[in-house]
């Protein structure tokens, strides 16, 4: 009994452990990502355009799961991890903990843009944070077990399939399906109908997703022979 509960105890300390370990590791990136963000944030809100600035954000947030791996690689710090008291499980658990913190950033960053730019209280705010948070959780999902299966610089052939991938849809969807336009005239009011009702659906696909790509990750990393 008094095992377990020292073990359970020791769980958090490992997380906590993990967490710290990766802000020194990070710390220069995280002082230019900070710059970064802030910079387009403040310039969005002096130019009052919201366009200027979701998009670099939306690509920081997306570049910070790469770049810890890709320091975990170069550093081989995985070997580290090991010889640590902590478990590879709790490894994973600070990654996806980071992985929320990225896209909370992105949620809070995409909300003062648009607070600057005046377009807060707009009917279509929370569809476009939700709509970030499902793309960020979508996009995290495929990579983070990617990574870990194929290692950062192998990983980038399975974004360029995803790219193409998403990249060609569009065009081949337009070329073959053809919607009506009394569907494309209704399209707005329909979103401003239900926009709380389609903002709660992605924000659960989102949670859904990130919850099935940390258990396919916890699985890789358990295997692995670092």
């Amino acid at each position: 009994m008094s095992k377990t509960s020292s073990t359970e105890r020791a769980q958090p300390d490992g997380l906590r452990a993990m967490l710290h370990l990766d802000l020194i590791t990070m710390r220069a990136q995280l002082w230019v990502a900070a710059l970064i963000a802030t910079f387009f944030i403040v310039y969005a809100g002096l130019t009052r355009n919201p366009s200027i600035a979701l998009p670099p954000i939306t690509v920081l947030t997306m570049l910070s799961a790469p770049t810890v791996f890709s320091i975990d690689e170069k550093d081989r710090l995985h070997s580290l991890y090991d010889s640590l008291p902590i478990s590879r499980r709790t490894v994973i658990n600070a990654r996806y903990l980071e992985i929320i913190g990225a896209t909370l950033f992105l949620s809070v960053s995409t909300a003062l843009i648009l607070l600057l730019s005046g377009e807060l209280t707009a009917w279509w705010t929370p569809l476009i944070i939700a709509l970030l948070v499902f793309l960020a959780c979508l996009w995290f999902g495929i990579q983070t077990p990617a990574i870990l299966k194929f290692g950062s610089q192998k990983a980038i052939f399975v974004y360029l399939v995803i790219f193409i991938f998403l990249g060609t849809l569009p065009i081949t969807l337009s070329r073959y399906v053809r919607l009506p336009d009394k569907f494309l005239d209704d399209a707005p009011a329909f979103l401003y109908r239900y926009s709380t009702a389609i903002s709660a659906s992605l924000l659960v696909v989102a949670l859904v997703i990130l919850g099935a790509s940390w258990a396919l990750s916890q699985r890789i990393y358990a295997k692995q022979d670092h």
